[in-house]
């Protein structure tokens, strides 16, 4: 990045920063850095809830794939010894 992108974002972030303690018209607002632990803490939130629906909903128990290829298998059987 050229030097005076380097100076906007600056200037941008200290204005934000400045701006939340001269402006704020709730109490949280005031807080330093609170909407950046919220936000992580929302996303962490979001991930467990997404893990535990896919393993509520989507994921398979371990010996899935083995009782089908069994029961592939004894169907087969029955089908051979039909003939």
């Amino acid at each position: 990045m050229k030097k005076w992108h380097w100076i906007v974002l600056l200037g941008l972030t200290l204005l934000s920063v400045i701006g939340q303690f001269i402006e704020h018209h709730y109490w949280w607002e005031a807080i330093p850095g609170f909407f950046a632990v919220f936000g992580f803490a929302g996303s962490l939130v979001l991930i467990f809830v997404a893990k535990f629906c896919a393993n509520l909903f989507i994921a398979q128990k371990p010996n899935y794939y083995d009782a089908l290829q069994q029961d592939q298998d004894t169907d087969q059987e029955v089908n051979t010894n039909a003939h």
